[in-house]
Parts: C-alpha cells; structure tokens; sequence
C-alpha cells in the first residue's frame, strides 16, 4: 500500500511540473478577461460523473454521481476544490456502501479565446469509503481511505462572462483500500487505471 502510494505521490508531482510546460508561454486573455473581469475570480460548480469505466469492472466502488466544485482563478492558473458524496447498493442482500471525497485540482490553460477555454491539470482525491453488507443474515461493516490521482483534459465554453458549460476527460490511478470485518472481506484493496468523463456546470461571482 505504501509502495502504490508513493507512486501516486511521484505522478502527482510529475504531473504538477509537466503541466507548465504545456501551457502556452503566452496564452490569449482568458474569455472573462477579454470582457473586462477581474483575472482572479471565485465561482461554483456542478460536476456531473457521466461514465467511469473502472465501476463498471469493480462495482464495488462508488458509481458516478454530481460533486460541488470551487473554481478559483489566479490569473495564470486554476485551484478547483471539490467535494462530493454518493451512495450505491453493494450487494444483493441490502448492502449499502457510501462515498465521501474531498478533491482539488491544479488547471493550466492550454489555449484560451473569447468564448472557449482549453485547460490540463492534475486533479488529486481523497475518497473516504464505507460498506455494510448483510450477507447471512449478519451485519459486517468497514470503513477506508482510497486514493485518486488524475490526469485531465477539459474544455470550458463562456456561455456568458459569469456561466460557462464544459467537459473534461480523465485518467486516472486508483488505489482502493481492504474492507473487512471480523475475517469478512467486503471489499478486495486494488490498484488500477481508470477512465472517466465530467460534465460541469460553473457559475462565476
């Protein structure tokens, strides 16, 4: 576990070097910008999980849902927090399992014009698990800590200087903690690549 998450932590840190090298050196004024808003801004966001193909590979981890997203614009990059919470059946016996994940990304931009924006990033996650499963009539229940680090892509249209809609494609490492209760495993730890896609929804204040 500690060797996956060292190499979590070493593409983390490559990503956030790489990243610069591929903005443009000198990039178009960002949509908002060309319109007379301040550089640095705040907004809100939804992110709609539109597919993720490691759940449909290993359903016992949180399916796709919507998270809160805080964009915050620093003039030459993003920090985009978010947070988000989803729950799912994980068996067949009335099994529940919940997710809470806190996240936040580092968004470059790649090429920016009046009303589009195209941006590349890391995005890290933290994802706090929980499973109850009921399997022969008895009630096992665990809790862990999973990581996400991914790498993404995305593009964002200014419908309007304070809306924007967009999408962002995403590859990810996954590091999913052992579940287990009294020598009942609800869930088996792993390690895996993931592709996912993001619909957003941003509202600038």
């Amino acid at each position: 576990m500690l060797r996956s998450f060292a190499r979590a932590t070493a593409l983390l840190a490559a990503l956030a070097l790489a990243s610069p090298a591929l903005a443009a050196p000198a990039a178009p004024a960002a949509p908002a910008e060309e319109k007379g808003a301040n550089p640095s801004r705040i907004g809100i966001g939804i992110g709609l999980n539109t597919f993720n193909l490691l759940t449909l590979q290993a359903p016992g981890i949180a399916q796709p849902g919507a998270d809160i997203y805080i964009p915050i614009d620093l003039g030459a990059f993003r920090l985009e927090p978010s947070l988000g919470l989803s729950r799912w059946d994980a068996d067949n016996n009335g099994g529940k399992g919940t997710s809470f994940n806190l996240g936040c990304g580092l968004l470059l931009p790649l090429k920016a014009g009046k009303t589009v924006t195209l941006y590349a990033g890391p995005r890290l996650f933290l994802d706090f698990v929980s499973v109850t499963d009921y399997a022969g009539g008895v009630s096992s229940s665990d809790s862990g800590l999973d990581f996400v680090l991914a790498g993404v892509l995305g593009a964002e249209w200014y419908a309007d200087p304070r809306f924007s809609i967009g999408a962002e494609a995403r590859l990810s490492l996954v590091i999913a903690s052992t579940l287990s209760d009294t020598g009942n495993t609800l869930r088996n730890g792993y390690t895996s690549f993931a592709t996912s896609g993001v619909v957003f929804f941003r509202f600038y204040l």
